[in-house]
């Protein structure tokens, strides 16, 4: 029979628990790093409800009074309400149509 030795099962259970204890804090650094926003913004990020791609395109930063866009990374930019980068195609519950 082609049985799993009883140590063999403990080692990778105990690699499938490190593995699922390790995965809420590493999603987090995965995501920071697809995204423009700067990590120590969190909790304004999070206070205003910010999301890195908004629902309505037409209301995202980069439509946004208070977005200035980046050349050197066309996908994010400067917001002046959160003090620094954003995505272009975010949004938060500040975004207000440009003048």
């Amino acid at each position: 029979m082609n049985e799993l030795p009883r140590r063999a099962f403990l080692r990778n259970a105990a690699t499938l628990a490190a593995t699922a204890a390790l995965a809420p804090q590493l999603i987090p650094l995965a995501r920071a790093a697809e995204s423009c926003a700067d990590p120590a913004s969190e909790e304004l990020r999070v206070s205003m409800n910010y999301v890195a791609k908004a629902a309505d395109a037409t209301q995202s930063c980069a439509t946004c009074g208070f977005f200035s866009p980046d050349s050197a990374a066309p996908a994010c930019g400067g917001c002046e309400i959160m003090s620094g980068p954003v995505d272009a195609p975010g949004y938060c519950d500040s975004w207000s149509p440009k003048a």
